[in-house]
């Protein structure tokens, strides 16, 4: 440890840690909002898709909040490790500059939070793909109801639909 690591206020350490321990919670939040999003999409629950949207915006919001405050904390803790830095350090970078045991805590915050990302990012993979495959099977029952409306069921051999006088027809599409 030199000196300068000494002139860091407590605080500001004291200050990113929680900052972290709240990133890590509101992306394990996430997480939960993302899960019931898929269940709303497997149960085609408009409502419910509505609310969990709803809910997503503000939990983007409050992350994006809080990386702006780790962002903050981390570029004045720079400056203080380093005046002449061109940037802020890198959460890694920055928590091997300081002594134990702050060090080891932000260390695991920073793995922690790695982690909730990385699961975050794929459970929203797993979330659009089940969107799109929705989207494409309702997409393929318009077109298929459109079809029907204008008398055309079947395609030519060439793939094209047939050239016919268009008829009129009503369809019951009742449950």
């Amino acid at each position: 440890m030199n000196q300068t690591t000494l002139d860091i206020p407590t605080q500001d350490i004291n200050t990113l840690e929680a900052t972290l321990q709240q990133m890590v919670a509101a992306h394990e939040a996430m997480l939960t909002l993302l899960s019931r999003k898929r269940d709303a999409l497997r149960q085609n629950d408009a409502d419910a898709l509505a609310q969990v949207a709803a809910l997503e915006k503000e939990k983007v919001g409050r992350i994006t909040e809080l990386e702006k405050q780790r962002f903050t904390l981390v570029g004045r803790i720079t400056l203080i490790l380093d005046p002449k830095a061109n940037a802020p350090f890198r959460l890694g970078e920055l928590a091997d500059r300081l002594p134990e045991p702050e060090r080891g805590r932000l260390l695991v915050l920073r793995q922690q939070l790695r982690e909730r990302m990385q699961q975050v990012r794929d459970s929203v993979s797993v979330v659009r793909r089940a969107s799109e495959t929705l989207m494409n099977h309702v997409q393929g029952l318009v077109q298929s109801v459109v079809m029907m409306a204008n008398g055309q069921t079947t395609y030519s051999q060439a793939g094209h639909q047939p050239t016919q006088q268009t008829a009129i027809r009503t369809i019951n599409i009742t449950a």
